[in-house]
């Protein structure tokens, strides 16, 4: 089985190549991609760089709890794509790594999924991952069990989910393009 390795590029790099000459999918400080799922994880650095430290806000004290937030944090939000979606996942990560959709450049079209998957991630901090425990809900002061608090998606921020309606990650059709290569 081949995994596909993803070219690292530096902001210098990014800076001086035309959007031709990137290579997409690409690691970089801001994410990882990771070849074997063919997803996208944020890193560490990009929080930090909006003002979060996870080595502070991750509850926990194993040595790798960061790195165990950032991957929960990937299946999470990739998970809500696949249940939201009739499309195939590899059509979805296909999408999501080389091919975006019209009205954006792929680089744009990258830029502005890890900035939603960022503000799932500040939720989580804020909040806790509450899909999975029970709660009350407040308006009505009535017990949820966690599938309620999913289906209502109450366990996800309406900014990030509005971010994926509007890259097309919640369509509720199916899209008809045939992911091509092994380059991704």
């Amino acid at each position: 089985m081949n995994i596909f390795k993803a070219p690292y590029y530096t902001e210098a790099q990014l800076e001086e190549l035309s959007e031709k000459e990137i290579t997409f999918p690409f690691s970089d400080k801001d994410a990882t991609y990771v070849g074997l799922d063919h997803q996208y994880e944020l890193t560490s650095k990009y929080f930090q760089e909006r003002g979060r430290n996870l080595e502070i806000e991750v509850q926990g004290n194993q040595p790798d709890k960061v790195k165990l937030f950032l991957t929960t944090l990937r299946r999470k939000f990739y998970s809500k794509i696949y249940n939201t979606n009739k499309s195939t996942r590899q059509q979805l990560n296909y999408m999501i790594a080389k091919r975006g959709i019209h009205g954006y450049t792929p680089y744009q079209y990258r830029q502005a999924f890890l900035e939603a998957m960022f503000i799932e991630g500040e939720y989580l901090l804020d909040n806790g991952d509450i899909s999975s425990i029970a709660g009350v809900d407040f308006d009505t002061m009535q017990n949820m069990s966690a599938d309620v608090m999913r289906n209502q998606e109450r366990d996800f921020h309406k900014d990030a989910l509005d971010m994926l309606k509007t890259l097309g990650l919640r369509f509720y059709g199916k899209y008809n393009f045939i992911p091509q290569g092994e380059d991704w």
